[in-house]
């Protein structure tokens, strides 16, 4: 189940909002980046901490989503006839 509400986690995260462009190829990363390590069979990772030289910390999406007690989490479905609702998936 927790696999399944990773992806799904995913799934509402996929656009990355918190990179900072500092020059025209150049971002900066933030707290609470989601990127893939495709050194680790292509496991996503979320930035726990960013340090002064620019370092950071990351761990398994899916460990942090479990430390954090995540239960409910929803994804925006598009319904042609009646247009966006949410769906609900509950850890249980």
């Amino acid at each position: 189940m927790m696999v399944l509400s990773a992806l799904l986690m995913d799934c509402f995260l996929a656009i990355s909002v918190e990179a900072k462009s500092i020059e025209k190829d150049t971002y900066r990363i933030c707290k609470n980046e989601i990127f893939i390590d495709y050194d680790q069979l292509n496991c996503k990772k979320i930035v726990t901490e960013v340090k002064d030289d620019g370092a950071f910390i990351v761990v398994d999406l899916g460990e942090w989503l479990e430390e954090q007690d995540v239960y409910d989490i929803f994804v925006i479905e598009d319904d042609e006839n009646n247009g966006y609702k949410k769906r609900f998936m509950k850890e249980s």
